[in-house]
């Protein structure tokens, strides 16, 4: 499970990086947008930071993109995934 988590958190952390560039924002312009400090966004965009769904919503109203947008299709299914898992867990 803990894979699929770093799985799920690379390919946001991707997606975001690579929304802010094609945007033509540095992190602190991004910051001035969304007022997410810096230092999570780095923290973001390697990896150190989980991504909450404020947080998410947050970066795609500074980055002018849906959260469907920010969350890549390979992030969605290993969500899916441990969504599943999580279930049976409780289920069992």
């Amino acid at each position: 499970m803990a894979q699929k988590i770093e799985d799920y958190r690379a390919g946001i952390a991707e997606r975001a990086r690579e929304l802010r560039e094609k945007a033509g924002l540095t992190q602190v312009q991004l910051t001035m947008r969304t007022g997410i400090p810096q230092t999570t966004l780095s923290k973001i965009e390697r990896l150190g930071a989980p991504l909450t769904f404020a947080t998410a919503y947050r970066l795609a109203l500074g980055l002018d993109c849906s959260i469907h947008e920010l969350i890549p299709e390979s992030s969605m299914d290993v969500l899916a995934e441990l969504t599943a898992e999580r279930a049976a867990l409780a289920i069992g």
